[in-house]
């Protein structure tokens, strides 16, 4: 009897082997068809077999400018390994289903510089923010903005903490706004130029030397009281400053 029940004990062994081995072997047979979300540290047979056994999770990803207003970023290419990802809504997305480990989040978009972040993914769901730079004719492009519509804060927003330390922001809007006011100055149309990079700049007003900085030529048309629309061509300055280019200029 006891021989009897050690055979069936032998036998019921056996067959967990053998089921268990089947199973990882046809985890491991499917890896070699799975390519949609390759990465060179995690991929193949091992990722899929990370799926068949349930490791995996999901990836939340909010999308924000690096600049004043913090706004969602639009109009973006994402990818996760590769692979194209259509945003939730304006600076969010969300992958399901990937396998736990390392992946490679890509994001591009126009007017910004591109992100690339290695994130790493484990089981259930995983938020994850991203930060992007404007690129510097960007930037200039809405500091020209902010001038255009006479919004003297957002226009201080955009200057470099040298020259918000000249001049302070109460002061900075009140001297905008009674230019504006008697004389009507306006910035009727502008156009950002491609910038040039020196490694450094002698600021014309205070003598400081800045380096890597990004000089772009503007040409725009100026209106006042009583006279014609005047073109008028001029240089700006920006140093990027924690992810952000800033302003060496309070005009």
């Amino acid at each position: 009897m006891a021989r009897k029940t050690g055979e069936r004990g032998r036998r019921w062994y056996f067959w967990i082997w053998v089921i268990t081995s089947i199973f990882i072997l046809v985890a491991l047979l499917a890896g070699l068809g799975y390519t949609e979300l390759s990465h060179a540290d995690n991929r193949g047979v091992f990722k899929t077999a990370k799926l068949a056994l349930g490791i995996q999770g999901s990836l939340n990803g909010a999308v924000m400018e690096n600049y004043p207003g913090k706004r969602p970023a639009k109009n973006l290419e994402i990818s996760v390994d590769g692979k194209n990802i259509e945003p939730v809504k304006s600076g969010f997305f969300a992958v399901r289903n990937l396998p736990t480990g390392i992946h490679t989040v890509i994001i591009k978009g126009k007017g910004y510089e591109k992100v690339v972040k290695k994130i790493a993914v484990d089981k259930g769901i995983n938020e994850e923010s991203f930060s992007l730079s404007l690129t510097p004719v960007e930037a200039a492009n809405r500091w020209m903005q902010t001038k255009k519509e006479n919004k003297y804060e957002d226009t201080y927003s955009y200057l470099h903490p040298d020259e918000k330390a000249r001049i302070e922001k109460t002061r900075y809007v009140q001297y905008k706004s009674k230019l504006q006011k008697q004389y009507n100055v306006l910035l009727k149309d502008f156009i950002v130029h491609t910038p040039r990079f020196v490694d450094t700049w002698k600021h014309p007003g205070t003598g400081n030397v800045y380096k890597d900085i990004a000089i772009m030529k503007v040409d725009g048309v100026i209106t006042a009281n009583h006279i014609a629309p005047i073109k008028k061509s001029w240089n700006v300055y920006a140093q990027n400053v924690k992810g952000q280019w800033m302003f060496l200029s309070a005009n």
